[in-house]
């Protein structure tokens, strides 16, 4: 792994909210996999193309699938 990507990976907070976990829990078991998987690329690789990455209102990153 470059030391740049190290660099940016450890740089990462990743923070979800009881909300999050209320909603993820009603999802399908299928999505909520697919949902594990890209976290998981994210963590990895955060910059990955498949991986788009936004800042919302609250200035937070958001991150969504292509």
């Amino acid at each position: 792994m470059p030391a740049a990507q190290s660099r940016l990976e450890n740089a990462l907070t990743y923070k979800t909210t009881p909300e999050f976990w209320k909603y993820y829990q009603k999802l399908p078991r299928d999505i909520q996999s697919r949902a594990d998987k890209q976290f998981r690329l994210l963590k990895r690789n955060p910059n990955h193309p498949s991986l788009v990455f936004k800042k919302n209102a609250a200035r937070e990153l958001l991150v969504r699938k292509n």
